[in-house]
């Protein structure tokens, strides 16, 4: 069925193998295998919309989100838009107000969000901050940061001054114990 299908979608991803979970959400997303569980369908739009992300292809993303707005409107199964990651709430925020009839749907899912202790109010960082940020726990130095990003050293601390404002912290404790709070980053 679908959702076993889609299981393994989601087990591809978690191991990297996003290839191979495309092929196995493909006839999820087409019909060819339809899904008992209401969430299941909003749920691999959610991971299409990231494996999208992941490929680069930013307007394929959008078309998922909308999808997953639509099954969510369709069934009331917001949670996994809800529970979302970080970068898929991203798109929803950054397209926030180009949804058409599916915007009071956006909304509500953002409410909700907030109300079960996502983030209060939504950080949105750049790719290259997003890059900084995945590094800052690791305890390397500014410039051990930039040589893995093949950036220089004046860029990481531009970079990490621009998350420390969006994250209001004021040490890279602080930013990292943020992070992690409002789902940016995975916890230790």
């Amino acid at each position: 069925s679908g959702d076993v299908l889609f299981l393994h979608a989601r087990r591809h991803v978690a191991s990297g193998r996003t290839g191979t979970a495309a092929s196995a959400l493909a006839p999820v997303l087409d019909g060819s295998a339809p899904v008992l569980v209401p969430w299941v369908g909003v749920e691999a739009r959610v991971v299409a919309c990231r494996l999208a992300l992941h490929a680069g292809r930013r307007p394929q993303a959008r078309r998922e989100l909308g999808r997953a707005l639509a099954l969510a409107a369709a069934s009331g199964a917001l949670r996994p838009l809800t529970s979302a990651p970080p970068e898929v709430v991203d798109v929803l925020v950054r397209y926030l107000g180009g949804f058409g009839d599916l915007e009071p749907v956006a909304a509500r899912i953002l409410r909700a969000r907030t109300a079960t202790g996502g983030p209060g109010h939504l950080v949105r960082l750049t790719d290259r901050e997003r890059d900084v940020l995945s590094l800052l726990p690791t305890q390397r130095s500014l410039g051990e940061i930039a040589a893995e990003l093949t950036v220089s050293h004046s860029t990481v601390k531009t970079h990490v001054r621009a998350i420390y404002t969006k994250l209001d912290a004021r040490s890279r404790r602080e930013a990292v114990t943020t992070a992690r709070r409002q789902g940016l980053l995975a916890s230790a």
